[in-house]
């Protein structure tokens, strides 16, 4: 139901409408989205998807983004997001498995969940970090 207005997807998405502007044009560009008769038509039903564990300035901007994003939510009425955390002694020599467990959730939510005709936007950010530091 998303429209092909970009006024209307800054204001939507709480976004500066030079950004919506930009992320049309390079959507289009990449022929994942045309813009026709006022509605976003999605043009390639694959999942998007990065690689993994490897270092990208664009992937680790976009996870700071939402990360900014996640600190506004804790602000909003608790019915409509969800924080957990979780605080665990872990073996490092376990972390390939635990990485592994985390795309299978990963991507069996969003064969659950993902939906075209869904009603609003959400974002799911899971972290994974070690809290310690070693000392020297």
């Amino acid at each position: 139901g998303a429209q092909c207005n970009e006024k209307w997807l800054a204001k939507r998405l709480g976004l500066p409408l030079s950004v919506v502007q930009a992320a049309l044009d390079r959507l289009e560009s990449i022929e994942m989205i045309s813009c026709s008769d006022g509605e976003i038509k999605l043009l390639n039903d694959s999942f998007l998807k990065t690689t993994d564990d490897q270092a990208s300035v664009a992937i680790r901007t976009c996870h700071k983004q939402m990360l900014a994003k996640a600190v506004d939510a804790l602000d909003e009425d608790p019915s409509v997001r969800e924080f957990r955390g979780l605080n665990l002694c872990f073996k490092s020599s376990d972390t390939p498995e635990a990485k592994k467990m985390i795309r299978e959730f990963y991507k069996k939510f969003n064969h659950r969940f993902a939906n075209d005709n869904g009603d609003e936007i959400y974002q799911l950010n899971l972290q994974f970090f070690k809290l310690t530091q070693e000392i020297k």
